[in-house]
């Protein structure tokens, strides 16, 4: 029987898929390749694959009801707003439901130490489209923490040029997430709670409106490859609960050496004959899926001041100011 797997929920039937998915993902680790998890942990202030990591951080969320929820973030140019999953902040009809007492935190992990930045529900916005069915895509959410965090985070673009250029041209993701983590071969047997990295390249997409980045873990096995190629094979890696939100970076396609992010971490699905363990914990042959960014970047940048936009708010700003000097 085909199982979703989600942060929050589990659905096992197949017809789900259709209706909805839920809330996912750690990075799990082929070591089919001789590696293993710690191989994928991440330092402090150390790039990985170019990428300055510190700006993705932790989110604990307190939600309404009283439980908190674990996932991930990543800091947007503002430098005051995080781009997260709608489930990690949202109810499984994609309604905000976090708590309106203001203890949910969103934590940086820093060489100087560790920075914590509190949010309640007044702060999250939900993309509206999002009603829960994570595999219909629209998975996105924007925290505005409403205060800048401190100026040596780095912050990150998204990508919005065209999604079919990376996804049939073979263009693999770095990914980050504070999810559960494993093995292929066992699935997500580690607890979350430590930021750790994978790669991966998308498949296909789902949904008419193709709002979700699909991608296969594979372990170099026909056997395995669910979906497309091989892909990146045994270097593969897959996301688990806790991973959601997560950013899923390429490289800017018109700028080598900058990095932005294509894919926010969704949902997960297992089961069928590729799968090498029973239900959905992430093992090779189950399949992964992504917000897709390009085709949420108009909604992104009308909730986020777009870059040109904060530039031309600085510029003329300045202008004023040296106007005013005697």
């Amino acid at each position: 029987m085909t199982t979703f797997s989600f942060f929050k929920r589990s659905v096992s039937a197949a017809s789900a898929m259709l209706v909805l998915a839920s809330p996912l993902r750690a990075v799990v680790v082929s070591a089919a390749n001789g590696t293993d998890e710690s191989d994928y942990r991440t330092s402090k202030g150390v790039s990985v694959n170019g990428i300055n990591h510190d700006g993705v951080m932790e989110l604990l969320v307190r939600e309404s009801g009283g439980g908190t929820f674990r996932s991930t973030g990543a800091l947007l140019w503002t430098g005051q707003h995080i781009l997260t999953a709608g489930h990690s902040v949202a109810d499984n009809s994609g309604v905000n439901n976090v708590s309106s007492t203001g203890n949910s935190r969103a934590i940086f992990e820093l060489s100087g130490g560790d920075i914590t930045y509190n949010f309640r529900n007044d702060a999250v916005t939900v993309f509206p489209d999002f009603g829960g069915d994570l595999i219909g895509g629209g998975d996105i959410a924007i925290i505005d923490l409403g205060v800048e965090v401190d100026p040596s985070i780095p912050r990150y673009r998204i990508f919005d040029g065209d999604y079919a250029d990376i996804v049939n041209n073979g263009v693999s993701f770095t990914f980050f997430g504070y999810g559960r983590s494993g093995t292929g071969d066992t699935g997500d047997t580690i607890s979350s709670g430590r930021k750790r990295w994978g790669e991966n390249e998308w498949d296909t997409t789902f949904s008419a409106q193709n709002l979700s980045l699909v991608y296969d873990f594979d372990n170099g096995l026909s056997a395995q490859n669910r979906i497309g190629g091989l892909g990146l094979g045994q270097d593969e890696a897959n996301s688990a609960p806790g991973d959601s939100g997560g950013p899923n970076f390429i490289e800017n396609p018109d700028a080598p050496g900058e990095y932005l992010i294509a894919g926010v971490t969704s949902w997960g699905l297992g089961g069928g004959s590729w799968d090498v363990t029973a239900g959905t914990d992430a093992s090779f042959g189950e399949l992964s899926g992504a917000a897709n960014v390009a085709e949420l970047a108009d909604w992104i940048y009308v909730t986020v001041p777009e870059p040109h936009t904060l530039l031309m708010v600085v510029l003329s700003f300045g202008s004023l100011l040296i106007w005013k000097r005697p």
